[in-house]
């Protein structure tokens, strides 16, 4: 005959089990939904199994339950594709001092990221159609090992292909887009610039324009193409996942400018 004391020790474990399996589903189902990361998956499956021994265990069915069915929504409908395209400013162009092409990613080799280097090859395309007289870019550092790696020479790469001569500028010191507008708009003082065209991935011009504009520039907006994802269509399932991500943080980050007054 089972004693209370061990019937309940087998429930707790019981429980603990089907805690491990929930948390360890709401950390991929994050994966999925929120970043592609691996430094949350341990907290999350002890989270989970240590709810899953206690009473408390409804919260982790409600999160796995939650994720996932917001996971088959996102991946299996429209619902992402207003939203994220709604992010996605383009301005007519005017007269322009300079063409500014925004940063993004850089790897370990020195190599910019798939969307940065989007961002500079419509750049590229926008003075190579007399858009603006110069070029602005902005330098990425990355700490690799001992040392240190930039963005300079793989931008020097791009710019080299497109056989345009024109004057090209470097603002450093940046880790933000608001660093970036900043940088820039004093660098416009110096050179006595008033207007730019601001180019970046598509969900994050509206943004991104809006800090240029805060810091006291006179901006269009470029949204570069995008070899990520297909913004205009998103009728994959990896598309609309994407869409929903950079959506989410683009979310997240205009209420954080708005609360700091960068827009």
């Amino acid at each position: 005959m089972t004693s209370p004391s061990s019937g309940r020790a087998a429930a707790r474990l019981r429980g603990a089990a089907i805690g491990l399996v929930l948390g360890t589903l709401s950390y991929f189902a994050c994966i999925i939904l929120v970043w592609q990361n691996t430094t949350l998956l341990l907290p999350a499956v002890i989270l989970g199994t240590a709810l899953g021994a206690t009473r408390l265990r409804l919260l982790v069915w409600i999160a796995a339950a939650g994720l996932t069915l917001t996971t088959l929504v996102v991946a299996y409908t429209p619902i992402v594709v207003a939203p994220a395209q709604g992010l996605v400013r383009a301005d007519s162009l005017g007269a322009a001092d300079a063409v500014v092409v925004l940063s993004s990613g850089l790897n370990d080799d020195a190599l910019l990221s798939p969307d940065a280097a989007d961002r500079l090859l419509a750049g590229l395309r926008l003075v190579a159609h007399r858009a603006a007289p110069q070029l602005v870019l902005t330098r990425l550092h990355r700490k690799v090992g001992g040392g240190e790696v930039t963005s300079d020479e793989d931008q020097r790469r791009l710019i080299a292909v497109s056989r345009d001569s024109v004057p090209v500028f470097t603002v450093d010191s940046i880790n933000t887009t608001r660093d970036e507008a900043i940088r820039v708009a004093a660098l416009a003082k110096r050179q006595g610039w008033t207007a730019v065209i601001v180019v970046t991935s598509p969900l994050h011009t509206r943004r991104a324009c809006a800090t240029f504009e805060k810091a006291g520039l006179r901006v269009a907006c470029v949204p570069s193409e995008s070899r990520e994802f297909a913004v205009w269509a998103l009728r994959g399932r990896r598309d609309r996942m994407t869409a929903f991500r950079q959506w989410l943080y683009e979310t997240a980050a205009r209420v954080k400018y708005r609360w700091k007054g960068w827009i």
